[in-house]
């Protein structure tokens, strides 16, 4: 199997982003019925004897998931690196001191300052991930933090990337949101490749952010069908793409698919993985 995969634990979120790519959006039987504790624990230890190295626990929001320390514990006893991605609101300090004190990698996205309640749907600002993150910092165990950028935020691009700086991240990435999930209802909110390019002009010239952000160039996923006038309109993803191979998903309801935004499930075959 491939090296590494990502663990969809819930299509359940307590946010409402307008640019979730999670494909339950797009249909709706990928977003459950969400598998129990001994299930996901029989797909952690299959995956461990068939040759995955790590997993990425993510949803939705995995820490609505009242088993995910089971879970993780579990991946960690079967030899995985375990990570988790979390929108970062229910992260306590508590919590933060377990994952450091087991390993676990944490990575959240910072998806607006002004723009906050807009690109979450909550109506509130970014403080709680802002205080995750520099909660994080101050117990030794920074988050990665993803920038994505759309219509609303993009004139904050270079804040985004100070305020998640300056709040202690250890790395950023940022990116365009790509037209997959509830995207596909949204096209006026994707950047036009001139806007993407000033926003990586402006984000440049921020000081503290040299050499410690790095961008995801993909508009939409080239491991799907998509429509000619999406290949017309965005610049075509790199070729290359290790899904599949490099890395894969198990979905909510337990199947394989090649990518985080591929509808189609995928049945893995021997010599396909990294």
């Amino acid at each position: 199997m491939p090296p590494k995969l990502y663990f969809e634990l819930t299509a359940r979120c307590n946010y409402e982003c307008p640019f979730c790519y999670g494909v339950w959006h797009e249909r709706a039987e990928l977003g459950g019925p969400e598998l129990g504790t001994g299930e996901w624990v029989g797909i952690i230890e299959e995956c461990a004897r068939r040759g995955v190295r790590s997993v990425q626990l993510t949803g939705g929001e995995p820490l609505l998931r009242e088993d995910l320390d089971v879970l993780a514990d579990r991946a960690l006893a079967a030899g995985l690196e375990v990570s988790v991605y979390t929108n970062g609101s229910l992260l306590t300090e508590e919590r933060l001191r377990g994952f450091k004190e087991r390993g676990i990698r944490l990575s959240t996205s910072l998806q607006g300052l002004g723009s906050h309640g807009v690109m979450t749907g909550t109506g509130f600002g970014p403080w709680k991930t802002l205080e995750a993150i520099e909660r994080a910092r101050e117990v030794g165990w920074p988050m990665g933090v993803g920038i994505p950028l759309a219509r609303p935020n993009v004139g904050d691009a270079a804040d985004l990337v100070a305020a998640a700086l300056l709040a202690g991240a250890s790395a950023l990435l940022a990116g365009p949101v790509m037209f997959e999930g509830r995207m596909r209802k949204r096209p006026e909110w994707m950047l036009s490749a001139e806007e993407w390019e000033a926003a990586k002009a402006a984000i440049r010239a921020v000081p503290a952010g040299e050499g410690r952000v790095a961008f995801a160039e993909e508009f939409f996923c080239g491991c799907r069908e998509q429509p000619e006038e999406v290949w017309m309109r965005w610049p075509a993803p790199a070729a290359g793409c290790p899904a599949g191979r490099g890395f894969g998903v198990v979905g909510v309801g337990g199947r394989f698919r090649r990518c985080l935004h591929t509808v189609e499930e995928w049945e893995w075959r021997e010599g396909e993985g990294g």
